[in-house]
């Protein structure tokens, strides 16, 4: 297979369909900007060689908001690969969990954890696991919750900055209903709507 075949493709605008403000998109972009175009030498170290250089962000809110999107585009914009990881893949053996964990981070440059991987567990050898892996992990990390209140303390005094979403109001449910729209097709050409059908849509309490 000729090397043109294998170049991957990227969509460099996916985050503008994250329904969040200009400045909460602003501060993720600076931060994950900064950190990926550091020099190797350019850390923060802490009092034991090689601890505390990742970069750890947590998105916390309700379902449906756009928090995995984020993580998604973000790897997307800087064209660089995203390991997604789900708490159920993870499993309850700490052995295998730090098996599994230190896998991942030596290979992605950008993992996302599902909500619950580091919510207030009462399995403090699988907390203890994921704090050493993620203390030596180099790259970036989105942990994400909506159950913020409960979120391991341990856990969280090792996140760098947390960014909140909120539920989608009616104003972007009727622009992700109009982005969606736009790229929808049916067999007789492009999907036909209007304004009011966006309003009407846009009232029913649906998240992405």
């Amino acid at each position: 297979m000729a090397s043109a075949d294998c170049v991957p493709s990227y969509s460099l605008t996916l985050f503008e369909n994250v329904r969040i403000s200009d400045k909460k998109k602003a501060i993720i972009q600076a931060l994950t900007k900064s950190y990926l175009n550091r020099r190797p030498d350019n850390f923060f170290n802490d009092f034991i060689e090689g601890k505390g250089r990742g970069l750890v962000l947590l998105l916390h809110g309700p379902p449906g908001v756009g928090k995995t999107l984020t993580a998604k585009a973000i790897a997307e914009s800087h064209k660089t690969p995203l390991y997604a990881i789900a708490a159920g893949e993870l499993g309850t053996e700490s052995a295998k969990v730090e098996g599994l964990l230190s896998t991942v981070f030596k290979v992605a440059s950008h993992v996302f954890l599902a909500q619950h991987t580091v919510d207030n567990t009462p399995n403090n050898s699988l907390v203890s696991v994921f704090l050493r892996q993620l203390e030596y992990y180099r790259g970036v990390i989105f942990l994400t919750t909506n159950r913020v209140q409960t979120f391991n303390e341990a856990v969280a005094s090792r996140i760098h900055y947390g960014i909140k979403y909120r539920s989608l109001g009616v104003n972007a449910r009727r622009e992700i209903w109009q982005r969606f729209l736009v790229k929808a097709t049916t067999k007789k050409g492009n999907a036909k709507h209007n304004s009011n059908d966006l309003i009407d849509l846009a009232k029913h309490e649906l998240n992405g």
